[in-house]
């Protein structure tokens, strides 16, 4: 195998290590506590449905 095409193992005090982004740290949270989730989507919705029901809806809004 060519040296170009090995790869190398970084040391944690190299600088081009990647960090994990928020968006890969929301997904692993997620897949860890799926019951959590659940209950968050859960009043999510709930909230979502209570607002649709109280929010008042006007023909001619209020200027």
């Amino acid at each position: 195998m060519d040296n170009d095409m090995q790869h190398t193992n970084k040391t944690s005090d190299s600088p081009l290590i990647r960090k994990e982004s928020l968006t890969e740290k929301i997904i692993e949270f997620s897949a860890k506590n799926k019951f959590i989730v659940l209950i968050f989507v859960a009043a999510m919705m709930i909230g979502a449905v209570w607002s649709l029901k109280n929010i008042p809806l006007d023909a001619i809004p209020d200027l």
